[in-house]
């Protein structure tokens, strides 16, 4: 194919730029190995369950065989699962993704005579399927480590310094946009004054970086289909904004 020119000068073949091939996330990767017999069917029934409860899905949309629903999540490359699925429903997903747990520690100021330090107490590590992991450590955190997340007003009484759905917002977005190569756990740490929950990555060139994150903007998932699973579920809105400025 030529170019037209209104001058009657000799012109070359228009040279077509290569098609530009769409990005493929580290979660749609596929995983060779791993049968659908091989995932969790607890967190296979959870997913259907809070799907249902959310009113994401249907209940005829989940009554179908694990594959059915695996290639309506869109979990499935050909016939080979994709990371998303194996992280989401796996019972040992650090097997595919080194650090795919969290790790929860308590920290405690101590006076070594000179400064206040921060020591850690203990730890834990929440494992398991990633649809399981966040409330198997909100509940963790409840149980052992509640007494550091109360704050106290004049007269003493306690109140709740972290509520559930702060936490869970912040365990959410942590997982979803976690750098899974990165082969290191999130980490959630428990300060007597404070609760940092920190993950691997880079932050998106399209999000900004001042006071508009905290409002309504395009959501950029690192992890696109374990967010879209996550919100079919109706543990994440997948719409972007509202994130909590502190707790």
């Amino acid at each position: 194919m030529h170019s037209i020119f209104s001058t009657p000068t000799p012109v070359s073949p228009t040279v077509c730029p290569p098609q530009v091939q769409p990005s493929i996330t580290w979660d749609a990767m596929p995983v060779p190995g791993v049968s659908i017999s091989d995932l969790s069917q607890e967190a296979l029934d959870t997913f259907r369950a809070r799907a249902v409860a959310s009113e994401r899905m249907r209940e005829e949309d989940v009554s179908v065989s694990n594959e059915v629903l695996l290639r309506k999540l869109n979990l499935i490359d050909g016939n080979t699962l994709k990371q998303a699925a194996v992280l989401l429903f796996h019972p040992e997903p650090s097997r595919f993704a080194d650090g795919a747990f969290i790790r929860v520690g308590k920290y405690k100021l101590e006076d070594d005579g000179s400064i206040f330090l921060d020591v850690l107490q203990f730890q834990d590590d929440v494992s398991g399927p990633l649809i399981l992991q966040l409330d198997k450590c909100i509940d963790l955190i409840r149980s052992r480590y509640s007494e550091e997340l109360l704050s106290w007003t004049k007269p003493p009484v306690p109140v709740q310094m972290l509520s559930d759905d702060i936490l869970r917002e912040l365990l959410m977005n942590a997982i979803v946009h976690k750098d899974y190569t990165s082969g290191i756990p999130i980490r959630v740490s428990v300060h007597e004054d404070r609760v940092n929950v920190t993950n691997t990555g880079t932050w998106p060139d399209a999000l900004p970086m001042d006071e508009k994150i905290y409002g309504l903007h395009t959501p950029y998932p690192r992890n696109p289909f374990l967010a879209r699973a996550f919100a079919r579920a109706g543990m994440m809105e997948n719409w972007g904004g509202d994130s909590p400025q502190r707790c």
